[in-house]
């Protein structure tokens, strides 16, 4: 029996390197890469236990520790690297970020924020810096939680900008919640870095809003032109200090 698991094993490595993991089924996926954590046992029932407890494999990954060690068969080294999966995946994508793609439209910015982006579980804020080309510069991130009037302070984006040599940068954060729209919040706080920067010489092109099943371009709809033409010349006060 242990023989021919292990063949098993070995057949589904080989198919992996071979086809590549695009005609995995979701169980197929999460018993190969529970291989390393449970050696000497059949992985395949374990595999379709999680994505029935958690629902898919967006849930298994974003479960806790102590979620997953409920589920029958799981162990902690197991249960420790797959809820670790997000993190990774997120850190991946910001270092790859840094081969200084051109971001010129909003497509390609959608492209390098939503893989991160899209599946964080908590409201959190990015600023990127742009060249004068449209050349990534790089991310910061700006805050964590529910975006409000004191998210961020003003200082954090100018000393960004001034230490990465800024000429145009995008805003971007996340709902959880699914859904793309902006809030009141979200656009008073558009309009306000729009002409606090302006008064720098700086260009905010966009603010992307994100979530698992899209996104929402303030580019896009015409709202940043629309703040620009406006020019209220309000005082920004996102988290700005007395």
């Amino acid at each position: 029996m242990a023989d021919e698991h292990k063949g098993h094993r070995q057949r589904m490595r080989e198919r992996a390197v071979k086809e590549g993991l695009s005609n995995f089924h979701d169980h197929e996926l999460l018993e190969l890469l529970l291989y390393p954590y449970i050696p000497y046992k059949d992985t395949n029932e374990l595999a379709h236990r999680l994505l029935s407890e958690f629902g898919s494999l967006q849930g298994v990954f974003e479960a806790d520790i102590d979620s997953l060690l409920g589920v029958k068969g799981m162990t902690n080294n197991a249960a420790f690297y797959i809820s670790m999966t997000p993190d990774v995946f997120r850190r991946y994508h910001i270092a790859k970020l840094a081969t200084k793609p051109v971001l010129s439209t909003t497509a390609a910015m959608v492209n390098y924020l939503e893989p991160f982006m899209s599946t964080l579980t908590r409201e959190e804020i990015y600023l990127v810096t742009l060249d004068a080309k449209f050349r990534f510069l790089g991310i910061k991130l700006l805050s964590q939680g529910v975006v409000s009037e004191s998210s961020f302070y003003i200082r954090d984006v100018v000393e960004e900008i001034v230490k990465k040599n800024a000429v145009y940068v995008v805003l971007a954060h996340n709902h959880p919640s699914g859904s793309a729209e902006p809030s009141k919040t979200d656009i008073d706080m558009t309009a306000r870095l729009v002409g606090a920067l302006s008064g720098i010489g700086v260009t905010l092109i966009d603010h992307i809003i994100i979530t698992i099943d899209g996104y929402y371009s303030f580019k896009t709809r015409g709202l940043i032109d629309d703040m620009r033409r406006v020019g209220s010349g309000k005082i920004f006060r996102v988290g700005e200090e007395e």
